[in-house]
């Protein structure tokens, strides 16, 4: 008996008139989530059913927030420790390195929080283009670290 005698065939590639097409509406989207044409899975709200609070929507919970998430209703995303799981140290949570770093502000992995001058992103003075544009501040042209420095820097020099 031969090696290829025992092999089990791979499955036939199905064609494309057995895919399951779901149907496009006039203006190009899929016909149940269209606002435009009343689908079947947009509410009285003009929401997603299921992301209506008016309507009941069965993805949030009696204290108002999405089932998954909530502390007191134990929700699939909440850890033992009263922590979103993958954001759990103990429980081994996926958003940590090898290094027990946040992976996007690890250095050694690459996170991609860190920009190419080997420094966060959000406070990285090169990477950032927030610049002060008004001609009469002693600070014009100056480039801030990112967007909250700049924001706090308007509001301590530019308000009235």
């Amino acid at each position: 008996m031969d090696i290829t005698d025992s092999m089990v065939p791979p499955p036939p590639i199905p064609d494309e008139s057995s895919r399951r097409v779901r149907k496009r509406c006039p203006h190009g989207k899929c016909k149940s989530f269209c606002k435009e044409c009343g689908g079947s899975q947009i509410c009285p709200h003009d929401k997603l059913k299921q992301n209506c609070r008016e309507c009941g929507a069965s993805r949030f919970c009696e204290h108002d927030k999405l089932k998954s998430k909530c502390k007191e209703c134990g929700g699939s995303h909440i850890c033992e420790h009263g922590k979103r799981k993958y954001h759990c140290r103990d429980c081994g949570g996926s958003a940590f390195c090898q290094h027990d770093k946040e992976k996007k502000r690890c250095k050694e992995c690459g996170g991609s929080g860190i920009c190419q001058h080997d420094k966060q992103k959000a406070s990285c003075a090169e990477c950032n283009n927030c610049t002060c544009d008004i001609e009469e501040c002693a600070k014009f042209g100056h480039k801030f670290s990112g967007a909250r420095a700049l924001l706090q820097h308007m509001r301590s020099y530019h308000t009235q």
